[in-house]
This record gives structure tokens, sequence and C-alpha cells, in this order.
């Protein structure tokens, strides 16, 4: 009887803490296309600023370049993944202050530029699109130069 006991508040203990986690990290944001999701992570405001400020933020969301969009299964599969990427190496002080593409990012964004601009590199015949990223010859797109940590969040307040 007291080992049910012990399971039982153990069960609710850690339903408790992942109820809070869920709510403290607004986790339902991120099933959504709303970019401001994207900045609940502080480490995301200069892509966020740089990108709201550009030409692709009349037109396209963070999802539009850097999910998958043959299936909603990929789609919520790889924002699930990358997601928890991104939470993990900024949480653990992993990485870069400014996230880096890794290289199924790189073949969804690449995937993505092709996807929404196929009459322009058909028009242009582009025959480089599978050989290297369309940034390398478009440096900055669709975020421009990306500032530090500190100077967004200065620049957002």
């Amino acid at each position: 009887m007291k080992e049910r006991f012990m399971i039982a508040v153990t069960a609710i203990v850690l339903a408790v803490i992942l109820i809070q986690t869920g709510v403290e990290s607004e986790a339902i944001s991120y099933l959504s296309d709303d970019p401001k999701a994207c900045v609940n992570c502080h480490n995301m405001r200069a892509a966020y600023n740089s990108w709201q400020h550009s030409s692709h933020g009349r037109d396209t969301t963070c999802n539009s370049c850097h999910v998958p969009h043959d299936s909603i299964i990929k789609k919520y599969y790889f924002k699930g993944m990358d997601g928890l990427r991104h939470a993990t190496m900024f949480t653990l002080e992993l990485g870069p202050q400014n996230p880096i593409l890794n290289e199924g990012a790189v073949e969804v964004v690449q995937a993505n530029c092709v996807r929404c601009h196929s009459k322009t590199l058909g028009a242009l015949n582009h025959q480089n699109t599978e050989q290297r990223p369309c940034w390398e010859c478009h440096p900055s797109v669709p975020h421009g130069k990306l500032r530090s940590i500190s100077s967004s969040i200065e620049r957002s307040q």
C-alpha cells in the first residue's frame, strides 16, 4: 500500500513539473506559425528583428523557410526536434549566441528557397541551387546582418 502511494505521489509531482515546464516555456505557442513564438527564447531576438525588417518579413513566417512543407507530419516532427535542439544548446550553453543551421536545417531552408523562388530560378536558369545554398550568393537574405543578442534586446525594448 505504501509503495502504491509513493508511486502515485511521484507521478503527480512529475506531472506538475511537466505541466509547469510547458506553461513557463509557452510550449503550445510553438505549434503555431506565429514568428513571435520563436522569440520566446531571447537568443532568437536578433534573427527575428532582422527578418521583421527585411523584404521577407512582409510575406513569410519563420516556418515558411525553416520547416519542411511536404507533409504535416514531417513539419511538426522537424519543428519538435529542431526546437528541442535549440533549447538544449541554449540552456546548456553548447553553441554560439546566434543559432546556426545544422545539416538537416540547411537542406530544409534550401528546399524552401527553391520552392518559393522556382519561377525566378527557372527564368534565370540557376544551376547552382543543388551545389551550394542560396545564401552563399545572397548572404543578407532574409535576415540581413545578425547583431549580437545584447544589441538586439536593447533595440527591441
